[in-house]
């Protein structure tokens, strides 16, 4: 395959459709296109993780005081209700932020370098993947910590109190057999739905590979060499999938 272009086209997310161009970048891997496109990526990829290196400079004040880490960290010291959401929104927006970075850089590897054994890459995910496990189980230490709180000042015992009484009262007013008809009535409709999403995929998916290339293709000969420069094809895609996913609901 030497003198073809090694890349996957990024219409198929699935990074299994390569592409048959002539390459033409300086180290003889990419087409012209492609190799416009993998820099592009390249460089929206590590403006992600200089966000993320940012937000990590400006944890909130506790984890930048605790010696525990958050690995192990229970948060039992904690009282105040508006510390402990401090808390949990910060390390929900870097959870988002480095499931972001996780993506495009899997992204990037499986249509770019799909070929390549890039031992470097893969041992950076697996450190990525790591710490975002660190703190989907500190976010979950959280809430638990926060429930405590909350039962402690009676808020949480009052609100489940009401919870449960409200559900009784729900029960009482639906008869079993209502409930088996309409547990039955949606299954049905579930079933039904999958057979007609079934029978639609891979239509569908032929005419999103399409229009995506095209709407690349087109979208580079519009572009100024200022605009490439700031391009981010992952963004693009995703906006472009979840058009059409609205067009065709």
């Amino acid at each position: 395959m030497d003198g073809i272009c090694r890349a996957r086209l990024l219409s198929d997310l699935s990074g299994q459709t390569p592409c048959d161009k002539e390459a033409g970048s300086l180290d003889g891997r990419l087409c012209a296109f492609h190799s416009r496109q993998c820099q592009a990526m390249y460089r929206g990829y590590k403006k992600r993780n200089a966000e993320l290196d940012h937000l990590s400079e400006n944890a909130p004040a506790y984890l930048k005081s605790t010696k525990t880490s958050l690995v192990v960290q229970e948060f039992s010291n904690i009282e105040d209700r508006a510390v402990l959401q401090e808390l949990y929104d910060y390390i929900f927006r870097k959870y988002v932020l480095l499931e972001k970075v996780i993506k495009a850089r899997k992204l990037h590897h499986s249509h770019f370098y799909a070929i390549d054994m890039d031992y470097g890459h893969e041992k950076y995910l697996t450190k990525l993947q790591s710490e975002k496990h660190v703190l989907a189980r500190a976010l979950e230490r959280l809430a638990k910590r926060g429930a405590d709180v909350v039962y402690k000042e009676k808020e949480w015992l009052a609100w489940a109190k009401s919870c449960q009484d409200e559900e009784e009262q729900q029960r009482e007013k639906e008869s079993k057999k209502v409930q088996l008809e309409a547990l039955l009535f949606q299954r049905h409709r579930r079933e039904l739905q999958r057979q007609q999403r079934d029978m639609q995929k891979k239509e569908q998916e032929k005419r999103e590979q399409s229009f995506l290339e095209e709407a690349h293709k087109l979208r580079l000969t519009e572009m100024s060499e200022e605009e490439q420069d700031k391009w981010d094809p992952v963004c693009e895609i995703y906006l472009i999938l979840n058009m059409l996913a609205n067009a065709c609901v």
